[in-house]
């Protein structure tokens, strides 16, 4: 028979390991204020939410790259002055929550996310071909 022996402080040390510290960075929600004075809760998407996401509006990658890409922003979105933000998972969902969000709402997301996450520089990098593409669609 086997003894297991557990050590505590080494168990208190494990919480502060690279894994942890990823999973705690993970789960970190930012709070930001938009122009009308709402408070917004922002939150790095999850791989749930990223591929409910492509589920949902994945069509629109295709056709319109620039439509997919440039509203991908709502995953972030987790409250609205203390209520939740439902995931849109309709066309009229997902403008309802911009119609909510207004300008001001949009501004305030974006440039927390700028400040908060970092960015790859090569993705989503579209070329003069592709742009005038997705323009004349």
């Amino acid at each position: 028979m086997a003894k297991v022996t557990m050590n505590k402080a080494k168990m208190a040390e494990a919480g502060s390991s690279p894994s942890a510290e990823i999973i705690r960075d993970a789960n970190k929600t930012y709070s930001v204020y938009d122009e009308l004075g709402r408070q917004l809760i922002i939150k790095l998407p999850s791989f749930q939410d990223n591929m409910r996401y492509d589920l949902y509006f994945g069509k629109f990658d295709e056709s319109n790259k620039k439509f997919y890409d440039s509203n991908k922003f709502i995953l972030f979105i987790k409250e609205i002055d203390s209520v939740p933000v439902a995931f849109p998972t309709t066309e009229s969902e997902a403008l309802a929550l911009a119609a909510r969000l207004g300008n001001e709402g949009f501004n305030a997301i974006m440039n927390c996310i700028a400040e908060n996450f970092p960015l790859n520089e090569n993705s989503g990098a579209e070329t003069d071909s592709e742009v005038k593409g997705t323009l004349k669609k």
